[in-house]
Protein backbone atom coordinates (compact mmCIF):
# COMPACT_ATOMS: atom_id res chain seq x y z
CA UNK A 1 0.00 0.00 0.00
CA UNK A 2 1.46 3.39 -1.01
CA UNK A 3 2.72 5.55 1.85
CA UNK A 4 0.92 8.65 0.52
CA UNK A 5 -2.40 6.81 0.70
CA UNK A 6 -1.68 5.72 4.28
CA UNK A 7 -0.81 9.29 5.27
CA UNK A 8 -3.95 10.65 3.56
CA UNK A 9 -6.21 8.22 5.41
CA UNK A 10 -4.45 8.97 8.71
CA UNK A 11 -4.74 12.75 8.28
CA UNK A 12 -8.39 12.48 7.23
CA UNK A 13 -9.12 10.19 10.18
CA UNK A 14 -7.49 12.59 12.62
CA UNK A 15 -9.45 15.55 11.24
CA UNK A 16 -12.72 13.60 11.27
CA UNK A 17 -12.09 12.48 14.85
CA UNK A 18 -11.43 16.06 15.95
CA UNK A 19 -14.65 17.28 14.32
CA UNK A 20 -16.56 14.39 15.93
CA UNK A 21 -15.08 15.21 19.34
CA UNK A 22 -16.07 18.88 19.03
CA UNK A 23 -19.63 18.08 17.94
CA UNK A 24 -20.15 15.39 20.58
CA UNK A 25 -18.81 17.63 23.35
CA UNK A 26 -21.11 20.43 22.24
CA UNK A 27 -24.31 18.41 21.73
CA UNK A 28 -24.24 15.40 24.04
CA UNK A 29 -27.25 15.35 26.29
CA UNK A 30 -29.41 12.65 27.81
CA UNK A 31 -30.17 11.05 24.44
CA UNK A 32 -26.66 11.23 22.99
CA UNK A 33 -27.46 13.81 20.29
CA UNK A 34 -23.81 14.36 19.39
CA UNK A 35 -23.19 10.81 18.25
CA UNK A 36 -26.45 10.77 16.31
CA UNK A 37 -25.50 14.01 14.56
CA UNK A 38 -22.02 12.86 13.55
CA UNK A 39 -23.34 9.52 12.29
CA UNK A 40 -26.09 11.11 10.18
CA UNK A 41 -23.86 13.96 8.96
CA UNK A 42 -21.10 11.47 8.11
CA UNK A 43 -23.56 9.25 6.24
CA UNK A 44 -24.86 12.25 4.29
CA UNK A 45 -21.33 13.38 3.47
CA UNK A 46 -20.20 9.94 2.33
CA UNK A 47 -23.29 9.61 0.11
CA UNK A 48 -22.45 12.90 -1.57
CA UNK A 49 -18.76 12.03 -1.92
CA UNK A 50 -19.55 8.59 -3.34
CA UNK A 51 -21.80 10.13 -6.00
CA UNK A 52 -19.08 12.67 -6.86
CA UNK A 53 -16.44 9.93 -7.10
CA UNK A 54 -18.64 7.77 -9.34
CA UNK A 55 -19.50 10.66 -11.64
CA UNK A 56 -16.23 12.58 -11.78
CA UNK A 57 -15.05 13.34 -15.29
CA UNK A 58 -11.55 13.27 -13.85
CA UNK A 59 -11.32 10.53 -11.23
CA UNK A 60 -10.28 11.58 -7.75
CA UNK A 61 -6.93 10.16 -6.77
CA UNK A 62 -6.80 7.25 -4.38
CA UNK A 63 -5.19 9.61 -1.85
CA UNK A 64 -8.05 12.13 -2.10
CA UNK A 65 -10.64 9.37 -1.74
CA UNK A 66 -8.69 7.93 1.17
CA UNK A 67 -8.47 11.34 2.85
CA UNK A 68 -12.16 12.20 2.47
CA UNK A 69 -14.09 8.91 2.45
CA UNK A 70 -12.08 6.44 4.50
CA UNK A 71 -10.21 8.95 6.64
CA UNK A 72 -12.47 11.93 7.36
CA UNK A 73 -15.85 10.18 7.16
CA UNK A 74 -14.47 7.12 8.94
CA UNK A 75 -13.03 9.29 11.72
CA UNK A 76 -16.18 11.40 11.93
CA UNK A 77 -18.70 8.60 12.28
CA UNK A 78 -18.63 6.23 15.18
CA UNK A 79 -20.22 2.83 15.45
CA UNK A 80 -18.33 2.05 18.65
CA UNK A 81 -19.67 5.09 20.54
CA UNK A 82 -23.18 4.36 19.28
CA UNK A 83 -22.88 0.76 20.51
CA UNK A 84 -21.55 1.85 23.92
CA UNK A 85 -24.36 4.38 24.31
CA UNK A 86 -26.90 1.66 23.49
CA UNK A 87 -25.33 -0.64 26.09
CA UNK A 88 -25.44 2.11 28.74
CA UNK A 89 -29.13 2.67 28.03
CA UNK A 90 -29.79 -1.07 28.40
CA UNK A 91 -27.78 -1.17 31.64
CA UNK A 92 -29.89 1.74 32.91
CA UNK A 93 -32.95 -0.38 32.06
CA UNK A 94 -34.06 2.08 29.38
CA UNK A 95 -34.79 -0.68 26.88
CA UNK A 96 -37.34 1.22 24.80
CA UNK A 97 -35.02 4.22 24.55
CA UNK A 98 -32.12 1.90 23.60
CA UNK A 99 -34.18 0.33 20.81
CA UNK A 100 -35.33 3.69 19.50
CA UNK A 101 -31.74 4.96 19.78
CA UNK A 102 -30.55 2.10 17.58
CA UNK A 103 -33.39 2.51 15.09
CA UNK A 104 -32.86 6.26 14.73
CA UNK A 105 -29.11 5.83 14.14
CA UNK A 106 -29.47 3.08 11.56
CA UNK A 107 -32.49 4.48 9.73
CA UNK A 108 -31.28 8.08 9.95
CA UNK A 109 -27.85 7.20 8.59
CA UNK A 110 -29.31 5.06 5.81
CA UNK A 111 -31.74 7.80 4.83
CA UNK A 112 -28.94 10.38 4.86
CA UNK A 113 -26.56 8.37 2.68
CA UNK A 114 -29.34 7.45 0.25
CA UNK A 115 -30.81 10.94 -0.03
CA UNK A 116 -27.51 12.73 -0.49
CA UNK A 117 -26.28 10.16 -2.99
CA UNK A 118 -29.37 10.49 -5.18
CA UNK A 119 -29.60 14.26 -4.71
CA UNK A 120 -25.97 14.66 -5.74
CA UNK A 121 -26.61 12.41 -8.75
CA UNK A 122 -29.55 14.61 -9.80
CA UNK A 123 -27.51 17.81 -9.36
CA UNK A 124 -24.66 16.35 -11.43
CA UNK A 125 -27.11 15.30 -14.16
CA UNK A 126 -28.62 18.78 -14.15
CA UNK A 127 -25.22 20.51 -14.31
CA UNK A 128 -24.09 18.42 -17.29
Amino acid sequence: MPILLIIAVAVGGALGSLVRFAIVQRLNAEFFWGTLCVNVIGAALIGCLFALVRNASTPLSAETQGLLIFGFCGGLTTFSAFSLESLKLIQDQKILIALSHAAVHVLGSFAAVSCTYYLTQKILDWVR
